[in-house]
């Protein structure tokens, strides 16, 4: 039924607890898990219970080209896309399944994602598409986030979504253009093009560790700015992406 797609890159702990919540939660006779090694070293992973499927890059070709990787070689109807360093609470992801099933124009679904440092959902983790006033205000307004019940937004995070196989190759799946960040938001707004919707729903619920993969902090912020900057020349007219700028060297202290 679902091939659970993850991308491993310094998070082989993590991707332990993944699993292991895989055969406590779900119905593994119903699940493929494909993982996208972007390490250097090849990952062995002793899992009996769920079926695996481990690709070697053998270096980081990204979240989005990796993403894709797992896409392409996944045989099940539906795809969740997460994070290594998630773990499933309960066997919420079967009702999610369930309620895009029948709701047709529904394309995509992102749960409600419990941040474990604070035990409280996760922010920014949806919401409307990324503006020069979200930037300003850090995307608080309407925090659908915390909403109790399911919500349409313009997009949810790639730390988990679901999406039909499908309806995913049928939008080009996600733009490796982006080598991380940004890339999630751009796919659900091409999807929404096509007169699709995408929701934040609550009632599937996931923890998310935020397991810290990237050591260089420098080097993780310059890709946060360039898919910023790509993001905004897609989406966005020549005069605000210049505005993009100003605000960003005002708000850097340049």
């Amino acid at each position: 039924m679902i091939s659970i797609i993850t991308v491993n890159y310094n998070s082989k702990n993590y991707l332990e607890k993944l699993i292991t919540s895989i055969k406590k939660h779900l119905d593994t006779n119903k699940i493929e898990l494909i993982i996208v090694n972007n390490d250097k070293k090849r990952l062995k992973i002793d899992n009996h219970l769920v079926r695996t499927n481990i690709i070697h890059k053998g270096e980081n070709i990204g979240f989005g080209a990796a993403s894709n990787v797992g896409a392409h070689n996944a045989k099940k109807e539906w795809l969740l896309f997460v994070n290594p360093d998630l773990e499933f609470i309960d066997n919420s992801l079967e009702k999610a399944i369930k309620f895009l099933q029948k709701n047709k124009k529904i394309a995509t679904i992102g749960p409600q994602i419990i941040q474990n440092s604070t035990k409280r959902a996760q922010p920014w983790t949806s919401g409307k598409k990324t503006s020069l006033s979200q930037i300003l205000f850090r995307n608080t307004i309407k925090k659908s986030w915390n909403k109790k019940n399911p919500v349409s937004v313009d997009w949810v995070s790639g730390t988990t979504l679901l999406i039909s196989r499908k309806q995913f190759i049928k939008v080009g799946g996600f733009d490796e253009t982006f080598f991380m960040y940004f890339e999630d938001q751009d796919l659900c707004l091409r999807i929404k093009e096509q007169n699709k919707k995408i929701l934040f729903y609550p009632d599937f619920k996931v923890l998310h560790h935020d397991g810290k993969s990237w050591n260089n902090k420098k080097g993780q912020k310059n890709h946060y700015y360039k898919s910023q900057d790509l993001f905004f020349q897609k989406h966005h007219n020549l005069f605000q992406q210049y505005l993009l700028r100003i605000i960003r060297k005002i708000t850097k202290g340049h």
